[in-house]
C-alpha cells in the first residue's frame, strides 16, 4: 500500500471513530473537537483530489457535529453577563462562547442548522449524495431557511382563513395583492426572495370584492411588482376602475430578479366614477427607503401621498399593520 493510500485510510478511520464519539458527546468542547477534526480531514481529502463520495464522508460528519453543537450551545453555554441562579456557589460556571473558541456567528449558524428536523436533514444528505454534490453548511442553512419560510406561509394561510370579511364602502382603496409567481408560467418569480406569507393565484385575487367595497366615486391604488404588471392592469378593469396613471417607488438599492435586478415597484392608479385629486402638484415617482420590517412592506411615505391626494374613508387590503384613520384588513394587520 502506498504512503498516500495509507494516510487516506488513516483519516477515514479517524472519521469513523469520530462518528461513534459524536453520539456520546455531551459538551460543546467534545462536539467542537469532532467538528474540527471532520473539517481538517475534509480539507485533506480535497487537497488529495479524493472522490466526492469520499469527501462527503467527512463533510457529513462535520454537519452532524454542527447540528449537535447547535443543540448543546443554548443548553450549556453561558451568555456574557449571565448569572446561573441554580449555582449554590461561584466555584463553577458554564463556559462562554469566547472561552470555548466559538465565534457568535458560528453559534448562530449551528443553531440554525439544528432547527432542521431529523427526517428533513437525512433527506437533504441522501439527495445531495445521490446527485454527486458536496454536502455543505451553506446548503443545509438554505434548507433551514426554506423550511422556516414554508412554516410561516402555512401559519399565514391559517390567519387568512380566519380573517373576517369586510363590510361598508370606501372612497380610497389601497391593495397589495399577495401575487403568486405560479401564474407567470416561467418559474419562481421571487427566486430566493420568495415571500414568507401565503400567496394567491390570480383567479382568487380577481374574486376579491373590491368593486363592492368601492364607493360610486372612488380611487384605487394597486401595488404591483414589475413582473405582475400585466395581471395588475387586468385587475383595475375587472374591478370596475379606469386606469389613469402609474406611480413608481424608486428603491435605494437593488432587489432580487430572475433577469434584471428589481429596484422599483409600481402602483396603478385607477378611478371609479368621477373623483379628482385633492392636489395637482404630485409627480408619478417617489423615493423612499425600504421599511425595516417584513418582505413586501410598503414605505410610510406612500401613505402620506395617498392621504394628501385622495379622500377618505380609507381602506388598505392585505395590510401588514394597523394605520390611524384607516380600515386595515389582512392576516397580519
Amino acid at each position: 500500500m502506498s504512503t498516500d493510500l495509507a494516510k487516506l485510510d488513516t483519516r477515514l478511520e479517524l472519521i469513523d471513530r469520530a462518528n461513534a464519539a459524536l453520539a456520546e458527546a455531551t459538551t460543546v468542547q467534545e462536539a467542537k473537537d469532532i467538528r474540527d477534526t471532520a473539517q481538517a480531514v475534509q480539507s485533506y481529502l480535497k487537497q488529495q483530489a479524493a472522490t466526492m463520495e469520499t469527501q462527503n464522508h467527512a463533510a457529513e460528519l462535520k454537519l452532524r457535529a454542527e447540528r449537535k453543537l447547535g443543540e448543546l450551545i443554548p443548553q450549556t453555554v453561558r451568555r456574557p453577563g449571565q448569572r446561573d441562579e441554580t449555582l449554590q456557589d461561584a466555584t463553577f460556571a458554564p463556559p462562554t462562547l469566547k472561552e470555548l473558541g466559538v465565534e457568535p456567528w458560528e453559534s448562530s449558524r449551528w443553531q440554525q442548522e439544528a432547527t432542521v428536523p431529523d427526517e428533513e436533514f437525512e433527506s437533504y444528505v441522501s439527495a445531495t449524495k445521490e446527485r454527486g454534490d458536496e454536502l455543505t453548511t451553506v446548503g443545509l442553512l438554505r434548507k433551514a431557511k426554506e423550511l422556516d419560510a414554508e412554516a410561516r406561509r402555512a401559519a399565514n394561510a391559517d390567519l387568512v382563513s380566519d380573517t373576517p370579511p369586510l363590510t361598508g364602502t370606501y372612497t380610497t382603496i389601497v391593495i397589495d395583492p399577495p401575487w403568486d409567481w405560479g401564474d407567470e408560467g416561467d418559474g419562481p418569480q421571487f427566486g430566493r426572495a420568495r415571500p414568507k406569507y401565503s400567496t394567491m393565484p390570480l383567479a382568487e385575487i380577481e374574486a376579491l370584492p373590491v368593486s363592492d367595497l368601492a364607493d360610486d366615486n372612488a380611487h384605487l391604488y394597486l401595488w404591483s411588482t414589475n413582473r405582475s404588471l400585466p395581471k395588475a392592469f387586468g385587475l383595475v378593469e375587472h374591478w370596475g376602475f379606469r386606469y389613469i396613471t402609474c406611480l413608481t417607488w424608486a428603491k435605494p438599492s437593488f432587489g432580487m430578479g430572475n433577469y434584471f435586478r428589481g429596484s422599483t415597484e409600481h402602483v396603478l392608479f385607477g378611478v371609479k366614477g368621477s373623483l379628482p385629486l385633492l392636489r395637482k402638484d404630485v409627480g408619478t415617482w417617489f423615493e423612499a427607503p425600504r421599511p425595516s420590517t417584513e418582505h413586501s412592506s410598503k414605505p410610510p411615505e406612500f401613505f402620506d401621498i395617498v392621504e394628501s391626494c385622495s379622500r377618505g374613508p380609507y381602506l388598505e387590503m392585505f395590510a401588514r399593520s394597523e394605520r390611524r384613520s384607516w380600515t386595515t384588513w389582512g392576516a397580519e394587520a
